[in-house]
C-alpha cells in the first residue's frame, strides 16, 4: 500500500516525529525534514512495505534524520540534503537512485543486511557509511564519495563497477576491521581514489571466498602532492584445478629470473597519468608464505620481476613495495620469489693501463665488467679519483672499457671507485648498482 502525498510543501519541525506503515509516496509535493526532526518509514505487512519512494518530479529535501525501513526510491526528482551538515539517511533495504540526488554534506547509512546501490542514475555520496557487520553493500553502477567511505566490518562489492573516492585525504576510507572490512571488485571493477601527498593511501582490498572474508590491501605513496588518481583491485584465484588465474594470467608463465609467482591473489594497479610512486602489496607471511618481490605481467605475456623491490615487516600484514614505480599499462601485479641471479660476471681490483709486456693479458690492460655468461647487460661504468672527480664514464667517453686516461693525460697511481649500472638480459630490467674500489697500477 502507497501513501500519496500530491504536490504541496511539508515541513517536518524540530520536535515532530513521523511514522508510517506502509511505503511513503510522494506524488510531486515538496518535502522537507528539517534538523533535529526524525521522520520514521516503517515496513508493513506487505511485500516491498516501508520504502521511501520520491516521483513525479517530487522535492524531498532533508536535514534531519531519515530512518527508512525498506528502500529509498529516487524515481523522478530531486532529493538533497537541504544544502546542510546535518541530514541523515538510514536506510535499511536498497538505495535505488534513478533521478537527481545532490548530496551537498549529508550521511548515508547503510545499516540492512545484504543491500544494493542501483538505479539508473550514479549516485556521488558525501559520507557513505557501510554498517551492520559481516554483510555485503553491492553496487549495480559506478557511484562516487565526496568525503568519507567507512566499512564496518562489512563487504562493499563494486562488482564490475567502480567506486571512486573523490576526497584526496589519505583518511577517506576508514576502515573498522582488521580482516573483514573491505572492497571486492570483478573485471572492470575497482577501488579508485584521488590523491594529493605524499602520504600512504591504502586500498582495502579484499575477496569473498565462498563466505570467508580474504583481505589483502595495495597502497600508493605518491612521489608528489600533485594531483594524481590510482585504481586497484584485488585478484582472488578460486579455481584450484588450473595453474591460470581468473583472470587469464598463467602464474606457471614467468620470466627466467622469476622463481615462484603466486597462485592466490594478486592486484591490479593503474594510474590515470601514469605519475612515479611507491607500491606496496600486503600479505600475511604466515598464511600466504613469504613474498620478497613483485611481479608485472608484461606484454610477452608472462610475470616479469619489476626487481628492487624490499619488504616492510608489520602487524597484522607485511608488504613488498617497490620505489619509484610507474604503470606502464601493465595492470596485474603479483607478489613473487626472485629465482637467485648467477653471479656470472664481476669486476677486476686493479690493472696495468698501457702496459707492453706481452706477459700482461689484454684484459689486465683495461677496467671493464667480466662476464662469464649472458644474464646481465653492462648499462653505465663509472670511475672516480679520491677527490671524488668522474675520470671515466662509458656513456660520456664512448667506451665501456677504462684504459687509465682522463682527457688525454694518463692517471696517477693509486685507488679509485668504481659504479656500475647493470641491466638483466632478458628483461632489460635495471639491477642493483654494483660498487667498488680498484687499484690503477703503472
Amino acid at each position: 500500500m502507497k501513501r500519496h502525498f500530491l504536490p504541496f510543501f511539508l515541513i517536518a519541525f524540530a520536535s515532530g516525529n513521523i511514522a508510517f506503515g506502509q511505503t511513503f509516496y510522494n506524488n510531486g509535493a515538496q518535502i522537507g525534514v528539517l534538523q533535529g526532526a526524525q521522520m520514521i518509514v516503517k515496513t508493513g505487512a506487505l511485500p516491498n512495505e516501508g520504502s521511501l519512494e520520491n516521483a513525479a518530479n517530487g522535492t524531498f529535501k532533508n536535514k534531519g534524520q531519515v530512518f527508512i525501513e525498506g528502500s529509498f526510491i529516487n524515481t523522478s526528482g530531486l532529493a538533497d540534503g537541504f544544502a546542510a551538515s546535518t541530514g541523515e539517511y538510514i536506510v535499511y533495504q536498497d538505495w535505488v537512485n534513478s533521478a537527481t540526488f545532490t548530496p551537498d554534506q549529508s550521511k548515508v547509512y547503510l545499516r540492512g543486511n545484504n543491500q544494493l546501490i542501483t538505479g539508473n542514475n550514479q549516485t556521488t555520496f558525501y559520507d557513505l557509511i557501510c554498517e551492520n557487520p559481516f554483510t555485503k553493500k553491492s553496487q549495480t553502477l559506478d557511484a562516487f564519495v565526496n568525503n568519507t567511505l567507512t566499512l564496518n566490518s562489512n563487504e562493499l562489492a563494486t562488482s564490475t563497477h567502480k567506486m571512486t573516492i573523490l576526497n584526496p585525504s589519505p583518511n577517506a576510507i576508514i576502515v573498522n576491521g582488521v580482516n573483514d572490512a573491505f572492497v571486492s571488485s570483478q573485471g572492470a571493477g575497482r577501488l579508485v581514489r584521488n590523491t594529493n601527498s605524499t602520504n600512504e593511501y591504502l586500498f582495502p582490498t579484499g575477496w569473498d571466498n565462498a563466505g570467508t572474508a580474504f583481505k589483502r590491501e595495495a597502497s600508493i605513496i605518491p612521489s608528489d602532492a600533485g594531483n594524481h588518481t590510482y585504481s586497484a583491485r584485488l585478484g582472488f584465484n578460486t579455481l584450484s584445478a588450473t595453474s591460470t588465474t581468473d583472470d587469464g594470467y598463467n602464474i606457471s608463465t614467468k620470466a627466467p629470473t622469476v622463481d615462484i609467482a603466486n597462485d592466490k591473489f594478486y592486484h591490479l594497479v593503474s594510474s590515470t597519468d601514469k605519475s612515479a610512486a611507491t607500491l606496496g602489496l600486503y600479505f600475511d607471511p604466515t598464511l600466504d608464505a613469504a613474498w620478497t618481490s613483485i611481479g608485472r605481467w608484461e606484454s610477452a605475456p608472462q610475470w616479469e620481476d619489476i626487481f628492487n623491490a624490499t619488504v616492510v615487516s608489520a602487524s597484522p600484514r607485511s608488504k613488498v613495495q617497490k620505489t619509484l614505480w610507474i604503470d606502464n599499462g601493465r595492470e596485474p601485479h603479483a607478489l613473487i620469489t626472485p629465482k637467485p641471479l648467477n653471479k656470472d660476471y664481476n669486476f677486476p681490483n686493479a690493472f696495468l693501463p698501457g702496459a707492453t709486456d706481452p706477459a700482461v693479458p689484454l684484459e689486465d690492460r683495461y677496467f671493464t665488467i667480466i662476464k662469464n655468461g649472458s644474464s646481465v647487460i653492462l648499462d653505465e661504468l663509472m670511475v672516480f679519483n679520491r677527490w671524488g672527480e668522474m675520470v671515466f664514464n662509458s656513456k660520456r667517453d664512448g667506451t665501456d672499457k677504462w684504459d687509465g686516461y682522463y682527457q688525454g693525460v694518463l692517471q696517477q697511481q693509486g685507488n679509485y671507485s668504481f659504479l656500475a649500472k647493470v641491466k638483466a638480459a632478458y628483461t632489460g630490467e635495471t639491477l642493483q648498482p654494483v660498487k667498488g674500489n680498484l687499484a690503477l697500477i703503472w
